[in-house]
Formats: structure tokens, C-alpha cells, sequence
């Protein structure tokens, strides 16, 4: 939960910080949804995808170094698949979903 109250934090702090410059656009979708809800033009949201899209694998590679990972690695576990065995705070039935 501390982790996320510190994201949540992060955040707002820089969106508070450029906002005035770009309105906070820092994922494409919230661009793309404000262009469909008419606070944006298609053309301006169109134009900060480029940048959007190499500031997020910038912040990929960013955070991979602080941890000292590789900046740029391939995962090799496949996500799509359900998980092969249940943790141990699955409930009663055995379920884990």
C-alpha cells in the first residue's frame, strides 16, 4: 500500500509540475480519451504519442537500472496462460480466480 500511495504521490507531483505544459498528457490513452471526449484535437493527441511512447521506455529503462537490472531485458514467462499452481491464500475450493 506504500508503494502505491508513494506512486499516487509521484504522480500528482508531476503532473502538477507539467501540466501547464502539456496538461498532464503523460499516457497515450488518457490523450486519446480526452481527444474522443473533445478536450483534445486528434492532431494534438496524435502529435504526443511519439513523445509519450519515448518517455515510457525511457522510465522502463530508468527503473530497471535503479534495481539494478539490465536497462533492456526480454521476459521470458508468458502472461496470457493461467497460473500452474494456486498461492497458498487461494480460497478453501482451490480456486484461483
Amino acid at each position: 500500500m506504500e508503494s502505491a500511495a508513494a506512486t499516487a504521490a509521484g504522480l500528482f507531483a508531476i503532473i502538477l509540475m507539467f501540466g501547464p505544459v502539456s496538461g498532464g498528457h503523460f499516457n497515450p490513452v488518457v490523450s486519446f480519451a480526452d481527444a474522443f471526449f473533445g478536450g483534445l484535437s486528434w492532431r494534438d493527441a496524435a502529435a504526443y504519442l511519439p513523445a509519450q511512447v519515448a518517455g515510457l521506455h525511457r522510465r522502463a529503462v530508468l527503473a530497471n537500472l535503479m534495481f539494478a537490472l539490465p536497462a533492456v531485458s526480454i521476459s521470458a514467462k508468458h502472461r496470457a496462460s493461467p497460473p500452474t499452481s494456486c498461492p497458498r491464500s487461494s480460497p478453501p475450493s482451490g480456486c484461483c480466480w
